[in-house]
C-alpha cells in the first residue's frame, strides 16, 4: 500500500511545484508586458470558462485577468495561453447566469466584443467581485456599442485565438 500512496504524493507535490513555478513566470510575464502603463483593475485567480468563436475549447482554466486602458488581457496559468480584447472593441458587458459543474447556477462575467474582422464575439470569466469588475469595464462599453452591427460570432479560426488586435 505504501508503494502506491509514495508516487502519488510525489506527483501531487510535483504538480504543486509546476504550479507555482507558472504563477511566478506570469509574474514576470505580467510586469514585462505591462511596465509604465495603469493598471485598473486585476483578478490573480479568474476563470476562463469559454469564448464564443472557440468551438473546441482551447483557452480554458485559471489565470490572471488584467484591464488597462486599452486592454483587457487574460492569461492562463497551466495553459499558457492568453487571450487579449482591446478595450474599443467591447461592446457589452454583463453579469449572467451559467450551470456550474455541481449543477448549480453562478454569476459569471460576459463580455462582448467586435473581433478583429468585424464579427461580434464574447467571453466569460468567472473573477472575484464580479460588480467592481463590471463598473470598470462599463465605460469601454459605449465607445464600440454605436458601431455598426455585424454577423454574430464567426468560426473559430484554425489557428489558435491569441489576441484581437
Amino acid at each position: 500500500m505504501l508503494l502506491v500512496i509514495i508516487p502519488i504524493i510525489a506527483a501531487a507535490i510535483a504538480f504543486f511545484v509546476y504550479v507555482k513555478y507558472r504563477q511566478d513566470a506570469i509574474e514576470e510575464e505580467f510586469r514585462a508586458k505591462f511596465e509604465g502603463r495603469e493598471i485598473l483593475h486585476l483578478d490573480k485567480s479568474a476563470t476562463f470558462v469559454s469564448r464564443d468563436s472557440d468551438r473546441q475549447g482551447r483557452i480554458r482554466g485559471r489565470g490572471y485577468l488584467v484591464l488597462t486602458k486599452s486592454e483587457l488581457y487574460f492569461s492562463a496559468i497551466l495553459t499558457q495561453k492568453h487571450v487579449s480584447v482591446p478595450t474599443e472593441s467591447i461592446r457589452h458587458v454583463q453579469c449572467t447566469k451559467q450551470a456550474g459543474s455541481r449543477g448549480a447556477e453562478r454569476e459569471v462575467l460576459e463580455i462582448t466584443f467586435t473581433d478583429r474582422d468585424g464579427h461580434h464575439d464574447s467571453i466569460v470569466l468567472v473573477v472575484e467581485n464580479l460588480g467592481a469588475w463590471i463598473a470598470a469595464l462599463k465605460p469601454y462599453e459605449s465607445s464600440a456599442a454605436a458601431a455598426t452591427p455585424t454577423p454574430d460570432a464567426a468560426p473559430a479560426p484554425e489557428e489558435e485565438p491569441e489576441s484581437v488586435p
